[in-house]
């Protein structure tokens, strides 16, 4: 069973949720692929039509998610500071945690096919948002 731990202060997600250990950069990926039991492999461009993520330098700057059957969103992608690209499609979110506000570069949010009905006010703090995609949302 997997636990979820929502915080108010973005710096406590720099360990795992499960055991409390500091978690590398990269290493905050290898939890999110365990989560949705998928490799994410390194593309050099971000993605939105396939699952993978993108990087510049040592930090990840896109990830695209889809299919992967999750009922909540995977708050480890909370712990990606400089995320600038994020595709969630065909899972079924039925909502936002509001600590998406935290993610302060995000440029590109994708979450076509999913099950939110309200978006959390925190959406407002996403001033870098350009493209926010709700296609066949609920």
């Amino acid at each position: 069973m997997i636990h979820f731990f929502l915080y108010e202060n973005i710096n406590n997600f720099q360990f795992c949720s499960k055991c409390g250990e500091p978690l590398p950069k990269l290493e905050k990926l290898n939890v999110l692929e365990k989560l949705i039991d998928k490799l994410l492999p390194l593309t050099e461009e971000f993605s939105r039509s396939s699952t993978c993520y993108a990087k510049e330098g040592e930090e990840v700057t896109g990830v695209s998610i889809f299919k992967c059957g999750l009922k909540a969103f995977p708050l480890e992608i909370l712990r990606l500071k400089i995320l600038k690209n994020l595709a969630l499609r065909r899972y079924d979110i039925e909502h936002l945690p509001k600590e998406i506000g935290f993610l302060s570069n995000l440029e590109y949010l994708d979450l076509r096919l999913n099950n939110i009905e309200i978006l959390p006010s925190a959406i407002g703090l996403l001033l870098k948002l350009k493209n926010l995609i709700l296609a066949r949302t609920i």
